[in-house]
């Protein structure tokens, strides 16, 4: 299980690597060439691993004491923990082809070969990372309504979330959702860590870091 301390690391430091992800492969090499397609894809695969268990943290923290509470927090942890493997599997994947091929045909054939196994496509690429950005705003939502996270870090997840669409969906320029998203996120995890901090903490220093 992971700890308040470690879930609160795990939320702030993915969003940074997501981001700076997204820096090597779009906004410092605009084709995403070597090395920086690499240096990407490494800082993704641990980002997308600590985003699912930093919302484990989340999960504990909501306490839902009803049958149904326990339910919707059970169905976003779940969700977000296989969306988030589904994508850590993505970026291995991605990894092993670029190790193991030398162009960017040979790469491109080697991903239609891996995508064509039965299940890949829709486990890895498909529907499998999709279930991260269910679950994570399902969690959110429920724990602000709980009052266990500030309401406005449910809103800014849910708005990172929204531009990761629109941006899945209209393709902007540089993938700039990616990194709009990726800002908004660490901007509502901020609130987030400072409570699982104080988790652990003596009484007096958990109410000081209250949900206001």
């Amino acid at each position: 299980m992971t700890s308040p301390r470690a879930a609160g690391a795990f939320l702030l430091l993915s969003p940074v690597g997501i981001l700076l992800g997204w820096a090597a492969t779009r906004l410092m090499d605009g084709m995403g060439d070597e090395p920086l397609w690499t240096i990407g894809h490494l800082l993704w695969l641990p980002a997308y691993a600590l985003l699912a268990l930093g919302l484990l943290g989340i999960h504990r923290r909501i306490g839902a004491d009803s049958p149904g509470g326990r339910l919707l927090a059970g169905s976003g942890a779940a969700l977000a923990v296989l969306g988030g493997a589904a994508l850590t599997v993505q970026m291995a994947v991605d990894l092993v082809v670029g190790f193991a091929t030398t162009s960017r045909p040979e790469m491109w054939d080697m991903f239609d070969a891996v995508q064509a196994v039965p299940g890949v496509e829709p486990a890895v690429y498909a529907v499998g990372p999709t279930l991260l950005f269910l679950g994570m705003p399902i969690l959110m939502v429920h724990a602000a309504v709980r009052r266990r996270v500030p309401a406005r870090s449910a809103v800014l997840v849910v708005a990172a979330v929204a531009v990761m669409v629109l941006d899945q969906a209209v393709g902007l320029p540089l993938r700039l959702g990616m990194a709009t998203a990726s800002v908004l996120l660490f901007a509502a995890m901020v609130p987030v860590r400072r409570l699982l901090l104080a988790e652990g903490a003596p009484a007096g220093a958990a109410d000081r870091a209250g949900v206001r």
